[in-house]
């Protein structure tokens, strides 16, 4: 704790928040918001107890938005702000080891959340005590409160370091997203409550711990983790400290690196990440009401965006492979480099698509007869959409490396518009076209996210045409590797200077 108040990088993100003016400003501004609501809601119905509930959520609703929405915002400008001051290069070469730049931002940079957090307790500790409410209930809620912000300051942390100037905006949204679909209790396919701090007024809004299903509101209070109960607080507490420690091992290990040459996870570890988030989704995924096919769709289908993620955050730029190879040498231009980060992404969707087959042949679907059950699952289709669904993101990944191996301005960011474009213009094609059965392999090709429809009867009367088109995708993998070999070769050559006139 002591080492924590003495972090300097946190002593200064305290005093710049922390201003005389600012705080007094807070507290005015919460002081009399807490009043006015709560007079205004005790003088609609005095007589009932409810108004003091419903304060407690409505302030406790405050706290959740300023906390974990403020404090991430303060953290998403934390070092993007730096770098546009050009005063990011100067907090890199202190003495502070990266973890310690890391923790002095987290906790640091949204201190004024905090503080206008504070502020509203006394309101929200007033509601709960007149309602009756349970106090382990309430003190769960702001532990969970508390947990949650830090793990949406942790990634906007993260976030914030990988920002380039002028993409404040998608970075903004793009946390505004994660919190939005982390607020959705179950998302349909999990059998648990929602992962965001918002989850801590389902809590205080409780009177008993031993709810068996949902509570009042739709809150989910027990998550089923391979077949056992578990209560929503346990399921979380763990959730949040693993997180945390996965985002903060990306932020030690590239916080105080140029940024470009920033490697979120090193490849083992993306891997390992990779098969943790698979063991927690296999783990509270919700076999009832889905076919077997169903749930390999369901479960391959957000493999594909953590897939498609991880190999993002495996590309590398033209910084890092002039640095590769010039610590590497020829090894670093070679087919296995051009290759690159291909084998990564394929390799963990065929070992992950894998046990998802083996989770799901285990499952209590495959002891239901009838559509829903067994008679519907096929084991060869199961595997060919492992397959087609790796060489898929293989093939996209490895356009997108090539890409930012390209000269121009913003390679990554016109790549994603080039598979925007493309995707678009073939959805609009084949939509108007409507192929049939014989027709849907060579569509495919196009627009290969048309697997996760494929059923036993069609791929059985044209398995031929399916096997042959997941050859073309291989061979689609193999052009893009061409081209990036290419890229490799041309930057491997040494520099040319023009002669002095």
């Amino acid at each position: 704790m002591l080492d924590l108040l003495s972090n300097p990088e946190l002593m200064r993100n305290v005093r710049a928040q922390l201003r005389p003016g600012r705080m007094l400003t807070a507290a005015g501004v919460c002081a009399a918001l807490s009043l006015t609501v709560g007079y205004a809601m005790y003088d609609s119905n005095p007589r009932n107890s409810d108004w003091a509930k419903y304060y407690m959520l409505i302030v406790l609703g405050a706290q959740v938005v300023a906390l974990s929405l403020g404090g991430a915002l303060a953290c998403l400008q934390s070092v993007a702000r730096e770098k546009e001051l050009n005063t990011f290069d100067f907090q890199r070469v202190t003495r502070l080891t990266p973890l310690e730049l890391a923790i002095g931002k987290l906790f640091g940079a949204p201190a004024l959340a905090y503080f206008a957090s504070l502020c509203l307790l006394p309101a929200a500790l007033f509601g709960g005590l007149m309602w009756g409410a349970r106090p382990s209930l309430v003190l769960a809620a702001y532990a969970m409160l508390v947990l949650g912000s830090l793990v949406v300051h942790a990634l906007a942390l993260m976030i914030s370091m990988l920002l380039t100037r002028g993409l404040s905006t998608g970075g903004a949204l793009l946390l505004l997203w994660v919190l939005g679909m982390g607020s959705i209790p179950d998302m349909g396919i999990l059998e648990m409550g929602a992962l965001s701090p918002v989850v801590a007024l389902g809590l205080a809004g409780q009177t008993s711990w031993t709810a068996t299903g949902a509570g009042a509101g739709g809150w989910i209070l027990m998550d089923t983790f391979y077949g056992m109960r578990v209560h929503h607080v346990a399921a979380l507490t763990v959730l949040y400290f693993s997180f945390l420690a996965w985002i903060l091992l990306a932020l030690v290990r590239n916080l105080k690196r140029d940024p470009g040459v920033y490697e979120l996870y090193s490849p083992r570890q993306a891997f390992a990440l990779a098969l943790y988030v698979n063991f927690l989704l296999i783990g509270f995924f919700k076999w009832e009401g889905n076919s077997p096919l169903g749930a390999q769709e369901a479960l391959l289908g957000l493999n594909v965006m953590m897939f498609f993620a991880l190999g993002l955050a495996l590309l590398y730029n033209r910084d890092q492979v002039r640095r590769r190879l010039r610590t590497q040498g020829d090894s670093a231009a070679g087919w296995v480099a051009a290759s690159w980060p291909s084998p990564y992404v394929v390799a963990g969707m065929v070992v992950v698509g894998a046990a998802v087959i083996a989770a799901v042949s285990a499952s209590p679907l495959m002891a239901k007869s009838g559509p829903g059950g067994a008679a519907t699952w096929d084991t060869g289709l199961a595997a060919y959409r492992v397959a087609f669904i790796g060489l898929w993101l293989g093939r996209d990944i490895l356009f997108l490396q090539w890409m930012n191996l390209t000269r121009v301005r913003r390679p990554l960011i016109l790549g994603f518009l080039y598979l925007l474009v493309f995707y678009s213009c073939v959805m609009i094609l084949v939509a108007a076209l409507d192929p049939g059965p014989a027709s849907r392999p060579l569509a495919s090709v196009f627009l290969p996210f048309a697997v996760f429809g494929l059923q036993a009867g069609e791929w059985t009367a044209h398995a031929n045409a399916w096997v042959f088109m997941l050859l073309l995708q291989a061979a689609l993998c193999m052009g893009f590797t061409v081209l990036q070999h290419g890229k490799l070769a041309e930057l491997s050559q040494p520099a040319v200077h023009a002669p002095a006139d």
